[in-house]
Formats: structure tokens, sequence, C-alpha cells
């Protein structure tokens, strides 16, 4: 079986898709990609958790500079062990709990003022006004971009998330001024540092180069745009579920219910279809040869919906 990912339909709605390959090919051949779909859950979850069959890292370029660096590395999503479980653990350092918590009010600071320049009984696209200005705005903030830039920051943003339906040009030039800011930044920062994310990475990369100036860069660009991408389309799915169903009563009357609502969300309409992985070695899957550096998406869009497994072993938090 064949799977289309440029037809109009499934772009629409991949969900009927999915299902049918499912329930006819649990393993696929997804064009004009050249690439294999997995489809079930059980078969997604094992894909996830066989990094030295299936690699993150062999997805990565390991040349490029500049522009072409910003525009093709994936980061920490495109690491296998043991440099993932590095990287992870910096991170986390400077993720604690309670600095994600000290950020609430920000992000509520920055929801109310969009919210606020909606005006009352008028049609309004939420996308535009709030679901892809808020983690722009917010992202920016706690990187500690300058005030002044933040029109630059949402236009790099944009670009970014939209470049290959676009002026390769554009992309480019947009990728090389972040490049260029980002390096004049750390510079900035090193010197004097702040309470910023950037500040707190620029000590990890600087303590025993834990984090070298390259992953560091990397790991900007990876909040910049898969941060941004990811909650935009997380809030406006939200949202669509909440104002097509009876979600919308059931919030209103039992508000302690949002937590939850949001990570069904995440299991039945979440932001990110598949995750992509490349093949160490040639392998055979329901027996179809997949040759060594096919690239295989593992479907969590599909998983996550598959009709054998309860919701609650939902894949949505699945990749290693």
């Amino acid at each position: 079986m064949i799977l289309n990912a440029k037809d109009p339909n499934f772009r629409y709605n991949p969900y009927p898709f999915f299902r049918q390959l499912r329930q006819e090919a649990p393993i696929a051949r997804v064009e004009p990609f050249g690439a294999w779909a997995i489809s079930r859950y059980d078969d997604v979850i094992a894909l996830l958790r066989n990094p030295t069959l299936f690699s993150s890292a062999n997805m990565s370029p390991e040349d490029g500079e500049g522009a072409q660096f910003i525009l093709q590395t994936r980061a920490l999503i495109g690491t296998d062990p043991p440099d993932h479980a590095r990287l992870r653990g910096i991170i986390g350092l400077t993720f604690t709990p309670p600095r994600i918590q000290a950020w609430e009010g920000l992000i509520r600071s920055h929801a109310r003022t969009l919210l606020a320049a909606i005006k009352d009984n008028s049609a309004v696209d939420l996308v535009t006004a709030f679901t892809a200005p808020l983690p722009t705005l917010v992202i920016g903030d706690i990187l500690g971009i300058d005030r002044e830039r933040t029109a630059d920051f949402i236009r790099w943003t944009d670009t970014l998330l939209t470049w290959r339906n676009r002026e390769h040009n554009k992309a480019e030039q947009t990728a090389q001024e972040i490049v260029d800011y980002f390096t004049e930044l750390i510079d900035r920062r090193r010197q004097q540092p702040t309470d910023d994310l950037i500040s707190h990475l620029i000590a990890a990369c600087d303590h025993n180069q834990r984090l070298t100036p390259r992953e560091l860069l990397a790991f900007l660009r990876l909040i910049l745009v898969a941060g941004t991408e990811t909650t935009t389309h997380l809030l406006g799915n939200t949202i669509r579920a909440i104002c097509t169903g009876l979600l919308w009563r059931s919030l209103r009357v039992s508000p302690f219910l949002v937590p939850q609502a949001i990570e069904e969300t995440l299991r039945f309409d979440g932001p990110v279809l598949a995750l992509a992985r490349r093949t160490a070695e040639d392998t055979e899957i329901y027996g179809q040869h997949v040759s060594k550096n096919d690239t295989i998406l593992a479907l969590v869009a599909s998983a996550n919906r598959d009709e054998s497994v309860p919701p609650w072993r939902a894949c949505k938090h699945a990749s290693p």
C-alpha cells in the first residue's frame, strides 16, 4: 500500500488514512518522499525504543554551517544514546519545575494581552490572533530576546516554519540573521549573564564543556522553531476540540478538567503526526525488506488512535 502524503484529502484529515494503514498495511510506502510508515501502537513503541536499529542521529546532517545549519539541524531530537541522555540531562538542569512554574505569570500576561486585543462579537482567526503569537512571545522572553527585536523574532519564526513553501533564498537569509543575532547575544550573555534561559545554557556550555557551542546554537534553534510550532498547533487543536464538541460546556462547569482535556488533545489530535528515524542496517518488518539508511516514520498520531489499545496507554510522550 502507498500513502500519498500530498493528497489534499490526507492533508485535510489524515486519520481515516491512518486507520486504513493499521487495518491493511502496518508498514506502507510514503510518497513522494520514498519513506516507510509504521502505524500500529506496539510497532511504533518498539521502533522508538530501539535507537540502535532506528536512529535519530542519522537523520541529522553532519556538515553545514551558518544558515544551512540552522535550517537543517535537529539538535536534541536528532541524537541517539549516549549523547541524547547527556543533552537531556543538561536541559533538565535548566528546565527545572520551579523555573517552569515561575513562567506561568509571564504566559498569563501575554495571553491576556492578546485576548484583550480581540474585539467582542467580531470574527477572528484565532491562529493569527492568539495561538501563533503567544508561544513566540513567551519563548522570546524566556530566551532573553531583546524586546526591540520582538518583531524580528516573530518574522524569523514564521519564515522558518514555512520556508519549504516559500523562496529558499528568503529562508537562508532569515536563518543567517538568526545565527548572527544568537551568536552576538551569546557573547553578550557570556560577558554579562542574566536570569534568562540563554545564560543558564551558556553556564552548562562552559562547565567542563558539557555543552558545545554548536550544540548550544542548535538547541536555541530547536526552541525557536519546534517549541513555537508544536505549541501553536496544540493550542489550535485544543480550542477547535472545545468549540466543536461538548467540551466547552463541560469545562465551564468543571474547569479542573482542563489539564485532562489538554492531555486528551495530545493523544487524539496532537501537533506531531510522525517521528522520523533512519535504519542503521538492513531489516525486515512484516515481511517487507527495509534497507539500511531508509527513512521510516513512526506515525504517533496513528498509534494514539489504535483501536486495540486503551487511550491511557497513548504514546504521545513515547519518544526516548
